[in-house]
């Protein structure tokens, strides 16, 4: 078996991406949900694009993470782990709303805002809510698993040879 080997700059995104997952679950808000939801179910349907277009084991590679990455976020949805997942659209046309939508005072569970055409963001803190923290770590646990799916099918092809 090959041993694995990382550039630097690998190292760095590596070093990078660990540390935005880390900032996301720490100061979890619907807009951070938001952007993990869409960036997974992203990578979810590159997958299939992978799985169509590649060769050998880069096939293998994108089809262990499309079975696994789809079956556990399937399976989070319909449980209803991930709740109600909060668009990363929704944020934005919230956004557009509050810059040209009409005057009005929303009520919600949060709070109570007086919006007159001003930038308004639907935010949450772990304090007055865990959901959004949960969306994100689901959102992670799907990529987690989907990657482990590549090593699973990796596994399997080196049997076979």
């Amino acid at each position: 078996m090959k041993a694995f080997h990382y550039s630097i700059a690998g190292m760095m995104i590596i070093i990078f991406v660990i540390a935005i997952v880390s900032a996301a679950l720490k100061y979890a808000t619907e807009l951070w949900a938001s952007v993990a939801f869409f960036l997974t179910f992203g990578m979810l349907l590159f997958s299939l694009i992978g799985v169509a277009f590649r060769q050998g084991n880069q096939r293998l590679f994108w089809a262990g993470f499309a079975v696994f990455g789809f079956g556990y976020f399937i399976l989070a949805i319909s449980t209803g782990a991930l709740g109600r997942p909060h668009l990363l659209t929704t944020t934005f046309i919230e956004f557009l709303y509050g810059k040209i939508g009409p005057s009005q005072t929303i009520t919600s569970d949060k709070s109570t805002l007086q919006v007159t055409g001003m930038v308004m963001f639907s935010t949450t803190t772990p304090a007055s809510g865990a959901l959004p923290f949960f969306q994100i770590g689901h959102s992670i646990a799907t990529l987690l698993i989907a990657l482990l799916g590549t090593f699973l099918v990796r596994a399997f092809r080196q049997q076979e040879d």
